[in-house]
């Protein structure tokens, strides 16, 4: 959901160009006044920079996610519940690693 929301922004922002530059002097006035060129350039600068920190978040998730299944993974396993023909001894644990390495 917030990367579609994010998508709407950089079309809007990104190929938004800057306005025409008054030929009237009240309109430069008020055009140098308001700094539409700098305001525009920061806006589509953020939204670029809140792309980067979507897909960090992304990543982030996904990275948490898989922690959470390694440990949800873990604790079934050292559960009563889980069959303890399934479950290794540390023994046999560490004998794996060594045959592995």
């Amino acid at each position: 959901m917030l990367g579609e929301v994010l998508g709407y922004l950089e079309e809007s922002v990104i190929r938004m160009d800057n306005p025409p530059y008054p030929k009237d002097v009240a309109g430069i006035e008020l055009y140098g006044k308001m700094g539409i060129e700098t305001r525009l350039s920061n806006m589509k600068e953020r939204v670029r920079d809140l792309a980067k920190n979507v897909r960090g978040c992304k990543h982030e998730q996904e990275n948490l996610s898989q922690m959470t299944d390694v440990i949800n993974t873990t604790k079934l396993c050292a559960s009563p519940l889980f069959p303890a023909s399934a479950r290794l001894r540390p023994a046999a644990q560490s004998r794996r690693l060594r045959l592995a390495a």
